[in-house]
């Protein structure tokens, strides 16, 4: 599934199960020596999904549809990569990384999309969403 609608039943349902041996409805995970929360599917795991990191990504369409399963990568200014993986568990990726100026691309069937120079300061939150126009995706309408 590469997209992720306005949140039907089936979806809310199955978000509100929490991980195993947590009350979380994702497990934080660790790539590259970054930790980092992958989830968001439906509004109950999003309500539930821990925004303690200072980087948040959402993924999603020109037309707010929320997608899944890209590959995601933060560099920093010297272009090395700090963090890659495959956000395929949810439209929101929040990673741990210091303090500093980074690039956030991803790619999703074939189409990347990236922001520009994006300042995380300590003890602030920073927001980049990544957005593919509509027409680019396969939205399995």
């Amino acid at each position: 599934m590469k997209w992720i609608a306005m949140i039907p039943a089936l979806l809310l349902a199955s978000a509100a199960v929490p991980a195993v041996g947590t009350d979380l409805p994702v497990d934080l995970q660790t790539a590259q020596g970054v930790q980092y929360y992958n989830g968001g599917v439906g509004t109950g795991e999003r309500s539930q999904l821990p925004q303690i990191f200072p980087l948040k990504i959402v993924l999603a369409t020109d037309r707010g549809l929320y997608l899944n399963d890209a590959e995601v990568s933060i560099l920093d200014t010297s272009g090395k990569e700090v963090l890659r993986v495959q956000a395929d568990n949810g439209p929101w990726l929040v990673a741990d990384v210091p303090p500093g100026t980074y690039t956030v691309k991803a790619t999703l069937e074939g189409h990347t999309v990236s922001t520009g120079a994006l300042r995380v300061g300590k003890g602030a939150r920073r927001v980049a969403i990544l957005s593919w126009r509509t027409a680019d995706v396969d939205m399995g309408l």
